[in-house]
């Protein structure tokens, strides 16, 4: 898996640089005292895209089907795809916190950025988790596109359940806010798995010709 790693990274700091000036430029007007989390949360979503270039690149040049002709699994392969993304996402997370305290420590500006920290860890989490067994089921011509409108039917569920569920966002408006994070990362997490569980079994159905 090292070497998968190392593959990955390498074609990504190659090939797909300019998504890392981008990311930072908006990290850092993300931190500035006075900016909204918008812009964090866009750098986080720009890096989830950046992230999934190797499974594109891999797929665009055919690198896949050798992988059936070397010592490596179905499953070593798609957990590779997870662990560079989620290392790259999760570095992102770090940095977002690191400069945030570095903006409180210097200008005693007072934000919310562990609250932040959370809504982009788990939105960019859960992203990640729809997106890698989409592109590997479809491709990555149709799997945007699928995504897209399983992002829109999320969304559209989560708004039902906000317009018409009062007494449950009060409810957990009432709760702790540790115990809510908690929550929050352990959901995340579990569905991470799932989607890992789903990708392993989607690329070993696969036939690579």
């Amino acid at each position: 898996m090292k070497g998968l790693l190392y593959k990955d990274m390498l074609m990504l700091l190659r090939q797909y640089r300019n998504f890392v000036f981008i990311f930072l430029v908006f990290l850092i007007v993300g931190v500035i005292p006075g900016n909204e989390s918008y812009f964090n949360i866009y750098a986080i979503f720009l890096l989830s895209v950046f992230s999934l270039s190797s499974l594109r690149a891999d797929e665009m040049s055919g690198w896949n089907r050798y992988c059936d002709i070397l010592p490596l699994s179905g499953k070593t392969v798609v957990t590779s795809y997870y662990v560079e993304n989620y290392s790259l996402l999760t570095l992102g997370v770090l940095l977002y916190l690191i400069l945030s305290l570095i903006i409180r420590l210097t200008t005693g500006y007072n934000s919310d950025f562990l609250s932040i920290a959370l809504i982009m860890t788990c939105f960019s989490f859960l992203i990640s988790a729809i997106s890698i067994p989409l592109t590997l089921k479809f491709g990555s011509a149709k799997g945007p596109v699928v995504q897209m409108i399983l992002i829109g039917v999320i969304v559209f569920i989560g708004l039902l359940i906000i317009n018409n569920g009062n007494q449950l966002i009060t409810f957990i408006s009432g709760m702790n806010r540790a115990a809510i994070s908690l929550a929050c990362l352990a959901v995340t997490l579990l569905l991470v798995l799932i989607s890992w569980k789903i990708s392993v079994h989607i690329y070993n159905s696969q036939e690579r010709a």
